[in-house]
């Protein structure tokens, strides 16, 4: 994302004021700016500022659980006001609600009234999970809004949007795609030789120091599965497999350029064997044809739009 997106954290105080650390934590290692009144909202001799405050961001979390907030001067509570403000402004939100504490209060019931999806937790523990595995559609939700300000047709946003992902994971399907030509036509085997780690690795670099890879979250959920498996395959091939002195050969890819790859002897380091590298390899390549499948998708909405 080209910006650093505003996410305003509307809730209670007094029994959320841990975990709201924690979500603020979360959103700034993603790259986000996490706007919370009581630590970095605009200072004021002014009561209730956040009133301006919250027209400022990008996207609102709201998380109610037993106590509904002490009322404002307009007969209801902060955090029941700052979802007014968000819902009059258009500003995208997500509603989390506690399942064993949320009472049908009077937030509760317009959010009901208004046919507003949200999530129930449990635990603090259990919501930052949730949070942590919707950053992508918060992520995908701003930066559609973003362009959407700009005046754009909505076809010509959700277009962008496609076309952007679809290009990069094409880049990545053609690296997996020549590495895996030249496991067949120059017999280089995926354990026998260093040529899944030398191909595989910079795509684990990238996925790494992106705050996200995909807009899409089901592209970047695939992504992760495909990446998890292959750390796990790297990690320990390097430290069962040593190179074969003078076997190393320079094989050409066109979208990482140079790749030198070696044969390799096995020398047992590890708890793992020869099957347990086969598995990984399987579901490797098992996770990257459902990613291919998605990214056939993403072609027939882009073309469609």
């Amino acid at each position: 994302m080209a910006f650093k997106p505003r996410i305003f954290i509307s809730s209670t105080f007094s029994d959320n004021q841990k975990v709201r650390e924690r979500i603020k934590k979360h959103f700034r290692e993603m790259g986000a700016e996490p706007l919370l009144y009581e630590s970095n909202l605009t200072p004021s001799t002014k009561p209730m500022t956040y009133r301006r405050d919250i027209l400022d961001a990008d996207f609102v979390i709201l998380i109610m659980k037993a106590n509904y907030g002490t009322e404002t001067d307009r007969g209801i509570s902060g955090t029941h006001e700052e979802y007014r403000i968000a819902k009059e402004n258009q500003i995208p939100i997500h509603v989390y609600l506690m399942s064993s504490g949320a009472t049908d209060n009077e937030l509760i019931k317009e959010l009901k009234a208004d046919q507003v999806s949200y999530y129930y937790f449990k635990t603090d523990v259990e919501l930052l999970k949730r949070l942590k595995e919707t950053s992508f559609i918060i992520a995908e939700e701003i930066f559609l809004k973003n362009l959407a300000q700009k005046k754009l047709p909505h076809s010509t946003v959700c277009q962008l949007a496609y076309n952007a992902d679809y290009q990069r994971a094409i880049d990545l399907i053609r690296t997996i795609e020549c590495m895996k030509r030249y496991h067949i036509r120059l017999n280089y085997d995926y354990i026998g030789t260093t040529i899944f780690s030398d191909f595989i690795e910079p795509i684990i670099r990238y996925f790494d120091q992106q705050e996200h890879v995909f807009i899409n979250w089901k592209l970047d959920d695939a992504l992760s599965g495909m990446v998890s498996i292959a750390d796990k395959f790297i990690f320990n091939h390097g430290l069962d497999y040593t190179a074969i002195p003078k076997s190393y050969t320079t094989l050409r890819d066109e979208v990482l350029g140079e790749v030198p790859v070696c044969r390799v002897e096995y020398m047992r380091n590890t708890e793992f064997g020869y099957e347990d590298y086969k598995k990984w390899l399987m579901d490797f390549f098992k996770k990257y044809e459902e990613f291919k499948n998605l990214v056939k998708e993403l072609r027939l909405f882009a073309d469609y739009n």
